[in-house]
């Protein structure tokens, strides 16, 4: 009997040895895995930052950069300065958008004032409805444009 005891825990102490020495080299290959996947590193050292992500307000090429690499920089300092013969051309788009429509609007008022001023037998009842519904879709359009032509671009994504 004594030599099955033997027999015993000597595979007891392999079998122990064994999962001792598997699980250590479970936890050394997960702490040597977070250390060079987890944590960025350069050559030079290692880099402990938060990604920030930069965007301009309007869109364009970029004419000139004014912040260095690993320069601090604070709310409202400018980065970079963006062409601005994009942003003009957008925003002389809008004003001619703008104009265009408040020449309607006025043509379309207009004209139904003048179709008012006719007599049934020069205009039908449906034509005088049309040039007054043509009136009204007009203003509500003119409503809902913002009044500057800056913020029709900026509404209609064109910066």
């Amino acid at each position: 009997m004594n030599e099955k005891m033997k027999s015993v825990s000597g595979t007891f102490v392999r079998v122990g040895l064994t999962l001792a020495i598997a699980g250590a080299a479970a936890v050394s290959g997960a702490e040597l895995w977070r250390h060079y996947v987890l944590t960025p590193w350069t050559r030079d050292g290692r880099v402990v930052a938060d990604s920030v992500t930069v965007a301009a307000e309007i869109s364009g090429r970029i004419v000139e950069i004014r912040v260095r690499e690993n320069e601090y920089v604070k709310k409202g300092d400018i980065l970079f300065t963006v062409d601005p013969a994009t942003y003009k051309a957008a925003l002389d788009n809008a004003k001619a958008t703008v104009t265009s429509t408040l020449a309607t609007m006025e043509l379309r008022r207009s004209n139904a004032a003048r179709g008012h001023k006719l007599t049934r037998l020069s205009i039908s009842a449906q034509e005088q409805e049309d040039l007054d519904l043509e009136a009204k879709t007009a203003e509500a359009i003119q409503r809902v444009m913002p009044g500057k032509p800056t913020d029709f671009v900026k509404k209609n994504g064109n910066h």
